[in-house]
This record gives C-alpha cells, sequence and structure tokens, in this order.
C-alpha cells in the first residue's frame, strides 16, 4: 500500500466541509510539484462561511471566530494537497519493495517509514490545533459551559476521540516528556499498514507501547477533524446557540451598520 491511497482519500472527505449547493466547491489543483502551494483559495464558501451566513441572517455581523476557525484549518488543507509523498509504502519494508534496488536506493527506501512519520505527525498537529479552536467553539455556545473534555466528548464523531488526537499530539508530538524517556530510537508502527485493524484500539490506546510508537490511520485523522466540524455545524443550526457566540465573538448588525454609517458622515 501507499500513501497516496491514503491521501486522496482523506482529502475526499475534507472537501465535504465546502458546500457545493451555496456555490461552493474545491477549485481544483495547480500544476507544480506539490498540488497547490496557495491554498486559501481553492475551497471556496467552507463551513465557516455558511455559519457566517446563518449568522447574518439571524441579524448578526461578522463573527471573528468562525473565520479564525477555518483560517488554521486550511493548513490541513495544505498537508493534504502535498502529493510528494504519494508513492512512499506505508508500513515496514519488505523483500518485495526492496528488490532489485542497490544499496544506495535501498538506504533511501529505508527512510520512507521516517519521512511519512513526520508528515502524520505534522497532520496531528495541525488537526488539534483545529480541534481546540471548535472545543473553544463548543464551549462558549453552551448555556452551562461545559468543561473541555466534556465539550471534546460531544464534538468526537469518529472513532478516534477529539480527546484522544488532542493527548496524541501533546504526548508525542508537543510535549513529549515520556517519550524523552523510551525513545531509544523506537521504531514507527503505522496502523494503516494493519490490515486486521480495528477502531475499537483506539479505545484505552496505549500508543506510546514500550516496542513502537503507534501512529494512528491517516483517514481517521481527518475523520475526528470532518467529525468535529460537523458535530458543531449541527449545534449551530440552533438559534440560541448561534446568538451565543455571536453575542462573544462578533457585532450585532445594528452596531456595525451604525458605526459605518456615522464613519460616512
Amino acid at each position: 500500500m501507499t500513501f497516496g491511497s491514503l491521501r486522496r482519500k482523506a482529502l475526499e472527505s475534507w472537501k465535504t466541509l465546502a458546500d457545493p449547493c451555496h456555490g461552493g466547491a474545491f477549485l481544483g489543483q495547480i500544476d507544480c510539484g506539490v498540488e497547490a502551494p496557495m491554498i486559501w483559495q481553492l475551497m471556496s464558501y467552507p463551513i465557516s462561511c455558511q455559519w457566517q451566513a446563518r449568522a447574518g441572517s439571524s441579524g448578526f455581523g461578522h463573527i471573528s471566530i468562525f473565520c479564525s476557525v477555518w483560517e488554521w484549518a486550511a493548513n490541513v488543507t495544505d498537508v493534504l494537497l502535498d502529493n510528494r509523498f504519494d508513492d512512499y509504502p506505508v508500513g515496514e519494508l519488505g523483500a518485495q519493495e526492496t528488490q532489485g534496488l542497490d544499496n544506495e536506493d535501498t538506504m533511501v527506501l529505508e527512510q520512507t517509514p521516517e519521512i511519512l512519520a513526520r508528515h502524520y505527525f505534522r497532520t496531528i498537529m495541525l488537526s488539534a490545533e483545529v480541534l481546540e479552536d471548535l472545543t473553544i467553539l463548543r464551549v462558549q455556545m453552551a448555556s452551562s459551559p461545559p468543561t473541555k473534555k466534556n465539550a471534546r466528548n460531544d464534538l468526537s464523531r469518529a472513532p478516534l476521540a477529539v480527546d484522544g488526537l488532542i493527548e496524541y499530539a501533546n504526548r508525542v508530538c508537543k510535549h513529549k516528556e515520556a517519550l524523552h524517556r523510551c525513545n531509544h530510537h523506537i521504531p514507527k508502527r503505522f496502523l494503516d499498514a494493519d490490515l486486521g485493524f480495528e477502531p475499537g484500539h483506539y479505545t484505552d490506546w496505549n500508543f506510546l507501547a514500550q516496542d513502537a510508537i503507534e501512529i494512528p490511520r491517516y483517514g481517521d485523522i481527518i475523520e475526528t477533524v470532518v467529525g468535529a466540524f460537523s458535530r458543531a455545524d449541527e449545534l449551530l443550526r440552533d438559534s440560541d446557540n448561534l446568538g451565543r457566540i455571536g453575542r462573544a465573538f462578533g457585532n450585532a448588525r445594528a452596531e456595525q451598520d451604525a458605526t459605518l454609517s456615522a464613519g460616512s458622515d
């Protein structure tokens, strides 16, 4: 299995955050080494714009957090469009991958697990930041604000829970004290390479096992973020929830119009 098939499938899931029913689209690719170096323009009318339109219909002007969330989410689009590693095999290399290669090429190929692991980790760190933003959104829209953990539990709509992915980012990718104590060139184990993988594996997941660092399936990382966006979207269809966000992060349209009117005098 090569990484390209996993990336393209994850990208298709990510594209669902643009709304084709309201002029939204994934606008295609730029012909270059990476599919698109300037990604912000590549997804029109993303879910954040749908939220802004909904807020406008409820009498609010611009809601700052909606744009802030998507500006960071666009970084996830960047990594999903990066096709440099599409031909890399996922998991341990066997005789089939190295057959017919000279020693130099074999040595290069043997680096692919580390290269791919770094790409997975970049995706995880960016995704975790988006999930942190969505957690803030979820907490703020409640009449009785929940704890962050409860908010993350509510946002979880995929086998890999929101809180679990954030914890992974913190312990493996960012604040690595526990990893520093056991990382004696510990190998990486890609769960994408486990053909018998069961999603229940993520329950009480010990991702820092003694014999390897387990790396979640690439599609599961993206599905966790897409699921959290979908849950937030569901909640923001409630006028009370939307109103709390509007009052916390936006200006009422009447106030905005008055400011504009005063500036034109």
